[in-house]
């Protein structure tokens, strides 16, 4: 007998709407319901209803009752014009000048967070109960330790940027391995020896970890936005969890790539980037509410960017014509720094700003992933990036004393070009 079965059934346009999972021989079967854009509007487990959602007109969730993992009570949310979430039932919000969360209150008891411009989570508070929980981070921006009122408490080390190499709880130390091209881990060894397989669902969620011998040693139920349902044996620390993020339960935060999701209102705790320039009204939404048909491993899209292959095609295009014309020079001189700008600027005139902020950071993520760029020379990139897209906005030439450079002989990859250069 398997430890773990899934079975799917689908709709003319490819959606799952009946799910049945198999654990150690008992099975729970799920129902889905979605609204006419495509949003899950319900969920029944058992023929129990844990999940309804509703959603005004710009693709926000107005409404929502999840009586298995938030309360027996609807709840009603409020906006601001920048799409930053007020209020969600009596739970209230405040955000930063960057569109950070940086407030949630609730009966009097409020979190304080604090992030870096780049999107990083430094610390969380709960004010007035001695209770700070802050976070250590790599050259590369992930996060390596957490800290609980300054003691040590958690340990990450990662293979690429979303893969989790090696975890330590406090008391004991795990290493995770990998199939070839898996993005979530099949094994996971305790440093005392003993190996555990992990089994997960549709969208990555870890459901199941199983010893050598097929026995099931911990079980984790989500609800369709990640709100833990049930967790059988909660003090076996596993840090993966819903859609195979790094799960945080003391702040209820799964960390993916760039941004922090927050189960408990199903979305984003900073804005999507590029704004209402991505094509989605709801820049804290998550997978444009369809969480079961759909992850995001990196916190930047829903979908793939390289779908677009004529952008791609173009985007290479243009890397290599600014090549051509400004020469190789140093790596990350202002001649660099040019690159990055009008490059960034020309594909914004003329395939869009949206367009342009995505395939710049794709491949920036694609130096973090696959050629261990450093962070800071990410960051840099992206800035001088952004510089290109404001020129083209305000059809203006790039400003020359707004980018960033930091002059350095090595190995110089321009966005998109098909060549690799070497500057001496």
């Amino acid at each position: 007998m398997s430890v773990f079965e899934m079975r799917l059934k689908h709709d003319p346009s490819g959606r799952i709407v009946e799910k049945t999972e198999i654990v150690a021989g008992r099975p729970v079967v799920w129902k889905y319901a979605y609204d006419k854009a495509g949003r899950l509007s319900e969920a029944h487990l058992d023929n129990r209803l844990v999940c309804q959602c509703y959603y005004d007109r710009d693709g926000r969730r107005q409404r929502d009752y999840f009586p298995a993992t938030v309360g027996s009570s609807y709840r009603d949310y409020r906006y601001n014009l920048d799409n930053r979430l007020m209020s969600a039932g009596n739970n209230g919000f405040t955000h930063d000048e960057n569109g950070f969360r940086s407030i949630w209150s609730n009966g009097g008891t409020y979190h304080l967070y604090e992030y870096a411009p780049d999107y990083r989570l430094l610390k969380m508070e709960v004010e007035n109960q001695n209770r700070v929980y802050a976070f250590r981070h790599d050259e590369q921006g992930r996060r390596a330790a957490k800290y609980f009122n300054g003691q040590l408490v958690e340990a990450y080390q990662w293979l690429d940027f979303i893969r989790l190499g090696a975890f330590h709880d406090g008391r004991m130390g795990y290493e995770f391995g990998y199939g070839d091209g898996e993005r979530l881990p099949s094994a996971m060894r305790r440093e005392d020896g003993a190996v555990f397989t992990l089994l997960y669902d549709q969208v990555g969620s870890l459901r199941v970890v199983a010893d050598m011998d097929g026995d099931v040693i911990k079980e984790i139920l989500y609800d369709p936005f990640g709100g833990i349902i049930e967790d059988t044996n909660p003090g076996f620390r596993v840090p993966i969890g819903f859609a195979g993020g790094l799960h945080d339960r003391d702040l209820g935060f799964v960390r993916f790539g760039w941004r922090d999701y927050d189960t408990f209102t199903g979305r984003w705790t900073a804005p999507d980037p590029i704004g209402d320039r991505g094509g989605d009204p709801d820049w804290y939404g998550y997978c444009l509410d369809d969480p079961v048909n759909m992850a995001d491993p990196k916190g930047l899209a829903a979908r793939d960017w390289w779908d677009i292959v004529s952008n791609y095609k173009r985007a290479n295009e243009i890397a290599d014509e600014e090549v051509a014309k400004r020469g190789v020079g140093n790596h990350n001189n202002e001649g660099d720094a040019m690159r990055h700008a009008e490059w960034s600027k020309r594909m914004a005139e003329e395939l869009g700003g949206g367009t342009s902020w995505l395939f710049g950071v794709g491949h920036e993520i694609d130096g973090l992933i696959n050629s261990d760029q450093p962070w800071g020379e990410a960051m840099m990139d992206l800035h001088n990036n952004a510089e290109g897209r404001a020129a083209a906005r305000e059809k203006r030439p790039v400003d020359r004393s707004k980018l960033q450079k930091a002059p350095k002989k090595g190995f110089q990859v321009n966005p998109y070009s098909s060549k690799r250069y070497w500057s001496r």
